[in-house]
């Protein structure tokens, strides 16, 4: 099923006009705010990342250039065999940024780019793993693509895109109704998240 079809099903089940320009223009924005709002209160699977990085000697960041960061979950020196401390006020991290090369301690995340808190004195690999935005891709939420969500947990956003919907097609007194509909999915899903992570501890211990 496309992300097409999908609008297309969700527009059936809740009986509102329908023309292509409709579905170019307002449903397909519905369709990726619908996505947002769930990437944003929840770390997919599909979105997690892991890969390595080779920073070369005095350089001080690392550019994301193909996908938007949400954040970054850990950063492992790989080198010297330890992990990265983030933080979170860029304002102060740049302030007292030491332009002597070094082995950096800590980053912080400003425009899509992870900064470090010194140039690199040597050659550095780095292990991350992170998570990305899928909302604004268009691999993902082009019309003719499928996006994971889709395939994972339709019904989920079924729901939210139906939401979206009903808030355009209904009258604006429905807009406090739709704020504790969309906190009441946010909190469902987190909870079935931390459901099935301790399920997966108890199936899978560490030894």
């Amino acid at each position: 099923m496309t992300n097409q079809d999908f609008i297309e099903l969700v527009v059936r089940d809740k009986k509102v006009p329908y023309d292509n320009n409709l579905l170019t223009g307002l449903l397909y924005q519905y369709f990726k705010n619908a996505i947002e709002f769930l990437e944003k209160q929840i770390d997919f699977d599909y979105a997690e990342r892991t890969s390595l990085f080779t920073v070369l000697k005095d350089n001080y960041s690392i550019p994301f250039t193909t996908e938007k960061v949400k954040k970054i979950y850990t950063l492992f020196d790989k080198t010297h065999g330890f992990e990265l401390y983030g933080d979170y006020d860029t304002t102060i991290f740049f302030k007292v940024f030491e332009d002597k090369p070094a082995i950096p301690k800590r980053y912080v995340v400003s425009n899509n780019t992870i900064y470090f808190s010194t140039p690199l004195k040597e050659n550095t690999e780095y292990v991350i793993r992170y998570f990305v935005f899928t909302y604004n891709n268009p691999v993902y939420v082009d019309l003719d693509k499928t996006h994971p969500l889709i395939e994972i947990n339709p019904q989920l956003l079924i729901s939210t895109l139906g939401l979206f919907i009903d808030r355009y097609y209904s009258p604006s007194s429905l807009d406090s109704d739709f704020v504790k509909t969309l906190q009441v999915i946010e909190k469902a899903t987190q909870n079935q998240k931390r459901a099935t992570t301790l399920a997966l501890r108890i199936d899978y211990p560490r030894y």
